[in-house]
């Protein structure tokens, strides 16, 4: 009997001391913090949206890509024979320059804004000329080009440009014409360049800057119609379509037919420069150009105002006439480099 009531007063004595320790909350306490940890709901690791390299030459966020180094493409852009002058994948360019190189012949160097971008196939590659080669070191190119002149190639070297030959570093095909075949008619295959970037362990990124800003800004002049006078035998003109707001390139006067790819798409660009540059000999069959600075037109959204611009082998520079930044449309941009005594049969209308 006596050993009962000792248990049960240990009983009642533990039910007091537990109904004790709930009122001071010890072992409450204890268990509110575990049900709140159980219970808070876990938030997901978010993942980044993919960034968007944005086109030093157009200023347009198109890739999701870091390979954003230009790669820059020699095209001949003249014919002795009509049928020989295929053109194939220049339209999909971002940047042109286009100017001459003898005898009043032009030639086209095509700038894509990324390796990406590059399509399948890319011709008719021509050989370097020393104003292309002082241009595609300043833009920081991949510079492809045929074999080139004797300065040209020297200058290529003096300069460190990299560069891709379709003579000795890509094997360059050649294409049929009309089931005709000429010298003028090599095209690079992406296949091949990208085998060759990898194999020499080339750069495909920069961080050389864009040649002007981007945004908007009104010209003073109108110029729904231009024509420049690339040589004294040689004429580049475009065409503004205020539906679309690009400049179709035609092949030489305003009156000749558009400048299209050998796939017939037309080349079609929202930005028009015209640089006026000293024109020099530079041996007994090229001509080049000094490209240090000078003054120049920009024409965009049928209207055009002036401008100046310069040269280092590290940067490009386009200015408004106040010397502040060029403020560019986004978009393709078409640059015509010309002698300054040409400036006078320069054509806006």
């Amino acid at each position: 009997m006596q050993t009962i009531r000792i248990r049960i007063g240990a009983i009642l004595l533990a039910a007091i001391l537990l109904f004790s320790l709930t009122a001071c909350g010890g072992a409450g306490d204890n268990l509110s913090e575990i049900t709140d940890q159980t219970t808070t709901p876990t938030t997901a690791p978010t993942t980044a949206p993919p960034v968007r390299y944005e086109n030093l030459l157009t200023g347009e966020k198109e890739l999701e890509t870091t390979q954003n180094r230009p790669v820059a493409f020699m095209i001949g852009n003249y014919s002795y024979t009509s049928g020989y002058l295929q053109q194939e994948g220049i339209d999909k360019a971002d940047f042109y320059v286009e100017a001459e190189t003898e005898g009043g012949i032009p030639r086209i160097m095509a700038v894509f804004g990324s390796i990406e971008k590059v399509p399948a196939e890319v011709g008719p590659v021509r050989s370097a000329r020393t104003h292309f080669v002082k241009m595609a070191k300043a833009l920081d190119t991949i510079y492809c080009h045929v074999g080139g002149s004797t300065l040209g190639k020297a200058m290529i070297r003096q300069k460190g440009v990299t560069d891709l030959d379709g003579l000795t570093q890509v094997s360059s095909k050649l294409k049929a014409a009309n089931g005709n075949w000429n010298e003028h008619i090599k095209v690079f295959p992406i296949a091949k360049i990208n085998s060759a970037i990898k194999s020499r362990g080339i750069r495909t990124t920069t961080s050389t800057k864009s040649p002007y800003t981007f945004g908007s800004k009104a010209g003073d002049t109108k110029a729904e119609q231009v024509q420049v006078a690339i040589s004294s035998a040689y004429l580049s003109s475009f065409t503004y379509d205020a539906t679309t707001g690009l400049y179709t390139k035609h092949r030489k006067a305003l009156s000749t037919e558009v400048h299209k790819s050998v796939d017939g798409d037309p080349i079609q660009v929202k930005n028009v420069i015209i640089m006026y540059d000293k024109q020099f000999k530079e041996d007994a069959g090229h001509i080049s150009y000094t490209l240090e600075s000078g003054s120049g037109i920009y024409v965009s959204n049928g209207l055009s105002r002036q401008i100046r611009w310069s040269r280092t082998d590290s940067q490009l520079s386009f200015k408004e006439t106040d010397g502040t930044p060029l403020t560019v449309n986004p978009g393709k941009t078409y640059i015509c480099l010309t002698a300054t005594g040409q400036a006078g049969k320069t054509v806006l209308q």
